[in-house]
């Protein structure tokens, strides 16, 4: 099962074990975390990372610490689908994950099926297409890493309305975009890279987008959820608009950080929905709903 799948059936479970994972900063659908983690509801929760965070001392019972990426082996794949591999530069007495979860499921009576990082990788290349004939050995013996084909990826309109997913020409489609310092525990620990960590109380549109909704970049706007064509929202979120030529007109994009503000993106997703639309106003307009529905 996805995340949302997992979240939405909790009561199913009398645990739930988090590998390296933090809810408040990886769920798009706030709304769904908030009614899944309600304390009076929800299972025991175990996580195992490197860093304790705020978000882990209010919802998460149990916590493991494991080893970090330069305290482990394994493999690391980058934003380009490069796969090099890891080796432990220092030796410390923890375990990794996969590790924990293995004698986890040892005292569970549901041993899982795997010993090694090599029996990771022998499952991995046989479910995803994308690794297939790729072992483990490979990577570890390579000097450069193992570039694997990546499928581009673009915004097409024309299979929206095929697929019946129309739009309005007063709303913009929300495109979410995870970038590469989304301000995660791991990121926030290091001082040289906390300048570049996204902000996501920023909302970018392209500059005629701007111009037609009569908003000048760097202004504030409220910014609402839009389900056949009503707000969903009880409050619009207050966002700074800004541009960006890189992205066509009627779609409004945002950064997913992990670190949560007054706004952020999963406020304004309904993970139910496939896909999702916003109301984008300057602050002090009070412009109604209007417009031909396509």
């Amino acid at each position: 099962k996805n995340v949302e799948e997992i979240l939405r059936h909790l009561d199913w479970f009398s645990t739930l074990i988090l590998l390296g994972e933090e809810p408040l900063g990886n769920v798009a659908d706030a709304n769904l975390l908030a009614e899944a983690l309600n304390p009076t509801t929800r299972p025991h929760i175990i996580a195992l990372d490197k860093f304790l965070t705020p978000a882990m001392e209010k919802y998460v019972d149990v916590v493991f610490p494991v080893a970090a990426f330069c305290e482990r082996e394994g493999s690391h794949t980058n934003l380009e689908g490069r796969i090099s591999p890891l080796t432990a530069l220092v030796s410390v007495d923890l375990r990794c994950e996969w590790e924990i979860a293995l004698e986890l499921s040892k005292s569970l009576g549901k041993p899982m099926s795997f010993a090694s990082l090599g029996n990771i990788w022998e499952e991995i290349s046989a479910i995803s297409p994308k690794h297939k004939n790729l072992s483990y050995e490979k990577i570890k013996n390579s000097k450069d890493g193992i570039l694997i084909e990546q499928q581009p990826t673009s915004l097409n309109f024309e299979i929206e309305e095929e697929l019946g997913i129309g739009r309005d020409t007063y709303s913009s489609r929300l495109i979410v975009r995870r970038p590469m310092y989304d301000g995660s525990a791991w990121l926030s620990q290091c001082e040289s890279l906390v300048p570049y960590i996204c902000d996501s109380s920023i909302i970018y549109l392209s500059p005629d987008e701007l111009v037609r909704l009569g908003i000048e970049p760097g202004s504030s706007v409220e910014v609402s959820h839009i389900s056949d064509g009503k707000e969903t929202t009880t409050s619009p979120l207050v966002l700074i608009a800004e541009a960006d030529s890189s992205i066509p007109p009627g779609v409004a994009t945002m950064d997913f950080g992990s670190r949560y503000g007054s706004a952020h993106p999963s406020q304004l997703i309904d993970s139910s929905l496939a896909v999702n639309d916003v109301l984008i106003q300057s602050i002090g307009t009070n412009t109604e709903l209007s417009g031909d529905k396509k």
